[in-house]
């Protein structure tokens, strides 16, 4: 399956950047966010339109879900089955999305020709992990809003002495991981929103080829995302041009490929068209952000507009809509994940 994703062309746009602040960093910022994560954890992805943080390679969760990685179609079927996952009831918003971290699809998933077998465990994957990544830029959001209204005159050059230790931490990881300077909250709140589940699923989908992408089975790699870094680790796809020297970004499961294109829409520069759209959004909302967010993304392909045709039909003839409203549930006992859960 051919790449469609040009618009990745910067190496700093999915890198992360590693600063002194290390491990602790980390821990400061999960210590900061913790109660309001929980606070907000069932509240509906769409409640502000419908995280990724620090510089570590696997997904820190606030509310340490189930972990596994199904080795075949039929265990990651039974997984499901066990944990509750009802497509049709979450879409009703008459059941949660069992809090269920899948570190990768199996490779057999190629295999499985019923259309609706294949949906019911990619959206059952994904959709989980989606919800958590954005669980995450909601509490960090949240959490950027008190420190605006606590600091409102910060700037660089005064005002960081007022700062108690936690929070001038936690600005200055957010801060550098999102590109921004201390003090410039219009621009950090700007990039530091989540994005809807229609349109990171619609991605996925096309990116991917339902998770089938020889990418997708080899690397983790959803959505696409090219690296011209040496240092990262990448897939050299079988048609690329003569001359050419980027790779598909591979990763180490599944939520590390979901942060990074969030991160990457979050901070790029081609898609400050769609954080414009979606802080508009926030005042006057949609039918489907999903749908609004999409027509952004011509710089995002190759195909350009075509790309965008692409992804608001897969919205549209999948009823991704009708997923910006789920909500998180428990983690489940999953009796069956056994040797294959993982932390």
């Amino acid at each position: 399956m051919t790449v469609r994703t040009c618009a990745m062309r910067l190496v700093g746009a999915s890198a992360i950047r590693r600063t002194s602040f290390g491990v602790s960093t980390l821990l400061l910022i999960a210590a900061v966010g913790l109660s309001i994560s929980v606070l907000l954890s069932g509240l509906p992805v769409s409640g502000l339109l419908t995280g990724d943080r620090g510089d570590q390679d696997h997904w820190q969760p606030l509310i340490r879900p189930e972990v596994v990685r199904p080795v075949t179609v039929d265990h990651l079927e039974a997984l499901l089955d066990q944990a509750d996952f009802d497509l049709e009831a979450i879409r009703a918003d008459t059941a949660l999305v069992p809090r269920m971290y899948v570190r990768r699809l199996p490779n057999n998933l190629v295999s499985v020709t019923d259309t609706q077998r294949r949906k019911r465990l990619f959206f059952g994957t994904l959709l989980p992990l989606i919800l958590m990544a954005n669980e995450e830029l909601r509490a960090d959001r949240a959490h950027g809003v008190t420190l605006r209204e606590r600091y409102p005159k910060l700037s660089m050059e005064s005002g960081i002495d007022q700062l108690e230790y936690a929070d001038r931490q936690w600005l200055a990881a957010v801060n550098n991981r999102y590109g921004t300077e201390i003090g410039d909250w219009q621009t950090l709140l700007a990039r530091l929103d989540e994005l809807p589940v229609s349109l990171i699923m619609a991605q996925a989908i096309q990116e991917s080829g339902w998770g089938t992408s020889r990418f997708a089975r080899d690397g983790n790699a959803l959505f696409g995302q090219r690296t011209w870094n040496p240092e990262e680790d990448g897939i050299v796809p079988d048609l690329r041009a003569e001359g050419e020297t980027y790779r598909v970004k591979s990763f180490p499961d599944l939520m590390a490929a979901i942060r990074a294109y969030m991160l990457n829409i979050n901070t790029h520069d081609a898609y400050r068209d769609l954080r414009r759209r979606r802080a508009k959004l926030r005042q006057n909302s949609v039918g489907d952000p999903g749908l609004a967010l999409a027509s952004t993304l011509t710089r995002y392909s190759e195909e350009n507009a075509g790309y965008v045709k692409a992804l608001s039909g897969l919205i549209r003839d999948n009823s991704l809509r009708s997923l910006n409203g789920a909500r998180l549930g428990t983690s489940p006992d999953l009796m069956a994940s056994g040797i294959d859960a993982d932390s």
